[in-house]
């Protein structure tokens, strides 16, 4: 059986390489996409366990990608924003996201809460 496969959405390509070398460093397999639209159409090949993403509000597609994971297939969706304002935090929640978390955030961190949306044990 294959690892959990978790989406990394970010329109940064240094946030996307973070996080996708803190979980392949533990075995998860990752793919990314810098806007919603863009993985929207790569879940068409596979759908993913998880879905980690910057605020939806503040990228092209991210509401589609949103409404998709919540209305259609429901995937997990953790969201792990720079726009960590209250506001945005409580939209980013009632966008979907099950877990909003404000960068910066530690590898420990990340394992944590993606192991947790996973329904796996904790490490350690």
């Amino acid at each position: 059986m294959p690892s959990p496969l978790v989406l990394l959405v970010d329109p940064d390509r240094d946030s996307r390489t973070i996080m996708h070398v803190i979980l392949a460093h533990v075995g998860y397999r990752c793919a990314e996409a810098a806007a919603g639209d863009a993985a929207l159409k790569g879940m068409r090949l596979e759908l993913p366990d998880l879905v980690i993403s910057e605020n939806p509000a503040a990228m092209h597609g991210g509401r589609d990608l949103a409404a998709a994971l919540r209305d259609r297939i429901w995937i997990p969706l953790l969201v792990v924003t720079s726009r960590a304002t209250p506001p945005e935090l409580a939209h980013a929640a009632a966008e979907g996201a099950v877990r909003v978390v404000a960068k910066p955030i530690t590898p420990r961190e990340v394992l944590a809460i993606v192991r947790e949306l996973l329904g796996e044990p904790s490490a350690g």
